[in-house]
């Protein structure tokens, strides 16, 4: 197991500011200048089960994807945490959560809207993109899509799965919480990474349960790409067992 997991603890971590920094025991963050309210610590069970299963979660050793959620566990934590918070603080399972616990794992084209759709969601990755900035994760028109009342997303990258060339360049996010300057991801197509694989960090999205998510993109060549939203999905047990285009209300 990564020494950054291993490193996370229950001991609370006190900064210059006499705040708590520990994303396992703080009682609140804030992250891309969105405040979350964390509420109750993990208990000792709780992040000893995150530990194990966030690190079978992971990419495989060596891959560029997994530098990043190592980079980001502050993040994915205290995501975790807020999104528990958000769901009236039920136990956390992992991997195998009941209905009424709360567990993780990747998120799937099912936890999106896509292209608008009213609530069916895509079964793909795949999206065609133009040179202008269109609406790329969305309800309808100009309307942001809901995230589901049992579950919330931590993006932290995107990963196309298209080959030799991705066509995404930008994205723009808002959320319910704020609007963000557009985000250049054109390094996608160069692969600036050792692995010259095709996948770049974002700064981080908190989507909570009941919050909205609207994402705009555009690409420098009109052409289908296939843009994998990276992170967790976090929520109760019913709604991460979502299958096919029946988007998760609850």
């Amino acid at each position: 197991m990564p020494q950054a997991i291993i490193g996370l603890n229950l001991i609370p971590r006190i900064g210059k500011l006499g705040l708590d920094t520990n994303p396992c025991t703080a009682p609140s963050v804030v992250l891309s200048g969105e405040s979350f309210e964390l509420g109750k610590a993990f208990t000792a069970d709780e992040l000893a089960i995150w530990k194990d299963q966030f690190a079978t979660l992971m990419a495989g050793p060596g891959s560029e994807e997994r530098k990043i959620q190592l980079d980001r566990i502050r993040a994915y934590v205290t995501g975790t945490r807020a999104i528990l918070q958000s769901l009236n603080r039920p136990a956390f399972k992992g991997i195998n959560a009941g209905d009424t616990e709360v567990g993780f794992s990747h998120i799937r084209p099912v936890f999106t809207i896509m292209g608008g759709g009213a609530g069916v969601a895509p079964l793909t990755w795949s999206f065609a993109l133009t040179t202008t900035l269109s609406p790329w994760l969305y309800e309808n028109g100009t309307t942001a899509y809901t995230i589901g009342n049992g579950f919330g997303l931590i993006i932290t990258h995107l990963l196309s799965l298209i080959t030799p060339t991705p066509y995404m360049a930008e994205i723009q996010v808002k959320t319910s919480r704020a609007d963000r300057l557009p985000i250049d991801v054109r390094a996608l197509r160069i692969a600036d990474n050792v692995n010259g694989v095709a996948v770049i960090p974002i700064p981080t999205i908190i989507a909570l349960p009941k919050s909205t998510l609207y994402i705009r993109a555009r690409s420098d060549a009109s052409g289908t790409d296939e843009v994998a939203v990276r992170g967790l999905v976090v929520g109760l047990g019913r709604a991460l067992k979502a299958e096919g285009t029946s988007y998760p209300t609850t």
